[in-house]
């Protein structure tokens, strides 16, 4: 189904949007990757990995890694929802993870920065008002 599919220069998964959802949440908690990494049993590599979307974080790790973030799974969730609508509104495609690495691996550009530091500051100015 997705061979056929032609996608935009601008292209993320939905995995590094949530991803990059877990970075803000640790990196306001004041955590480092290895000490996620470490209380969830994987290297700080297998982390770097997750929080890029370039591996898919499993239900279990969500979980206990929410625990961590003291905070629960479905509000990481709820974030990365509003993240990946604020991107897709600013031409960024959402592609299945197969797909992302594929153009990644094909060295495709991939110009996700500008809208996901846009749907970042969006976020962050909305939970300050």
């Amino acid at each position: 189904m997705y061979e056929a599919m032609q996608f935009p220069e601008s292209a993320t998964s939905y995995s590094s949007i949530l991803g990059q959802m877990i970075v803000q949440t640790r990196t306001q908690r004041a955590l480092n990757q290895a000490e996620i990494a470490s209380a969830l049993g994987i290297t700080q590599t297998a982390w770097s990995r997750i929080e890029r979307g370039t591996t898919s974080i499993t239900a279990e790790q969500l979980r206990n890694v929410a625990k961590l973030l003291e905070c629960e799974p479905f509000e990481i969730m709820r974030e990365a929802d509003a993240a990946a609508k604020v991107v897709q509104d600013n031409g960024v495609a959402l592609v299945p993870p197969k797909d992302y690495d594929d153009l990644v691996k094909n060295g495709v550009m991939i110009l996700i920065g500008a809208a996901l530091g846009a749907a970042l500051l969006h976020l962050y100015m909305k939970s300050k008002t």
